[in-house]
C-alpha cells in the first residue's frame, strides 16, 4: 500500500513476522483503563456500586449499576420461568400442533425481551425502577406457569 497512490496496493507473503511489542508500556496503564459496567464480574459491580455510594454519586449511576446487576440475576433465573411456563403449554398443545408452539414461544421471548430492553433504556432513571421491571417478566410467566400447571395437570 503507498499513501502517495492508494490506488496501487502490492501482495507480499511470508511465513514469520518478527514484530517487537512493549508490553511494559501497554500494562503501566491499566490501572487508569475504567471498566465498563458489562464487563464486570457480579463481586466488582458490587464493589464498584458501594465505592459510588460511599462517594455519593448521583443516583441515575448507582440505579445503573444496580439495574446491570439485577439483569445478570434475572437472566439466570429467566431458565426456571421459562421451563414453568413451557410445561403446561406443552401438555395442552396437540400432537399436530407444533407450529402454534413455536410461535407461543417465539411470542413469549419477545415479550421478554422488550422488558429487558425497556429496563436497559432507562437504566439512568431510578425514577422507573428500572432493576424491579428486570424482573417483572420472570414473576408473570413464574406465576402463569404454576397457574396453568394446576389448571392442566392432575396431581
Amino acid at each position: 500500500y503507498s499513501r502517495k497512490n492508494p490506488q496501487i496496493s502490492t501482495h507480499t507473503t511470508f511465513k514469520e513476522l518478527d514484530y517487537p511489542l512493549n508490553l511494559k508500556a501497554m500494562y503501566d496503564d491499566r490501572d487508569n483503563i475504567k471498566k465498563r459496567l458489562y464487563d464486570m464480574t457480579l463481586p466488582e459491580l458490587i464493589r464498584h456500586r458501594r465505592t459510588l455510594r460511599k462517594q455519593g454519586a448521583p443516583p441515575s449511576e448507582i440505579c445503573e449499576i444496580t439495574t446491570e446487576f439485577q439483569e445478570r440475576l434475572s437472566m439466570g433465573i429467566a431458565c426456571l420461568a421459562f421451563v414453568l411456563i413451557a410445561i403446561p403449554l406443552a401438555i395442552q398443545a396437540h400432537r399436530g400442533s407444533k407450529s402454534i408452539g413455536m410461535a407461543m414461544s417465539l411470542v413469549l421471548l419477545f415479550f421478554f425481551y422488550i422488558f429487558i430492553l425497556y429496563a436497559e433504556g432507562v437504566a439512568d432513571s431510578p425514577g422507573r425502577y428500572p432493576y424491579v421491571v428486570v424482573w417483572f417478566p420472570n414473576v408473570l410467566y413464574a406465576v402463569l406457569g404454576l397457574f396453568l400447571m394446576t389448571r392442566y395437570t392432575r396431581i
